[in-house]
């Protein structure tokens, strides 16, 4: 899912997303973010932390306490090193803007492989794909 009140800025990390074979969930209005989550469950959220007239730590702070959708990853993205706030309101990771899209594929690869590996092991050997014998 991506997160941002600017459309050009929506546009270009969707089709950053897209080039590497990922569907991206758009939203644009602060207050959608917790219900569109909710509602779509998205694999990893990037969410940009200067969006109109929100306080965007409060909303990355909600989602990271929901226990319905807090094992989701959320990369931060910002003009301003707020890093530390960022991470310290629940986000898994930060990205400084501008940045490479090289740099952002290798934040996103990382946090899904991570995730995806958390899910198969809290499932166990025993998981519905995987039938037990």
């Amino acid at each position: 899912m991506v997160v941002d009140d600017n459309m050009v800025m929506l546009d270009f990390l969707n089709t950053l997303l897209e080039m590497e074979g990922h569907t991206a969930i758009i939203v644009s209005r602060p207050e959608a973010i917790l219900p569109t989550t909710a509602a779509q469950r998205p694999d990893l959220i990037l969410l940009d932390m200067h969006l109109a007239e929100q306080d965007t730590l409060t909303i990355l702070q909600s989602l990271k306490h929901d226990p319905e959708l807090s094992e989701i990853p959320v990369i931060a993205l910002s003009g301003m090193d707020l890093k530390d706030k960022c991470l310290a309101c629940g986000a898994d990771d930060f990205m400084l803007k501008p940045f490479l899209p090289s740099q952002l594929f290798a934040k996103v690869n990382q946090l899904l492989q991570s995730r995806a590996l958390a899910v198969a092991t809290a499932e166990g050997p025993h998981s519905p794909a995987t039938p037990p014998p």
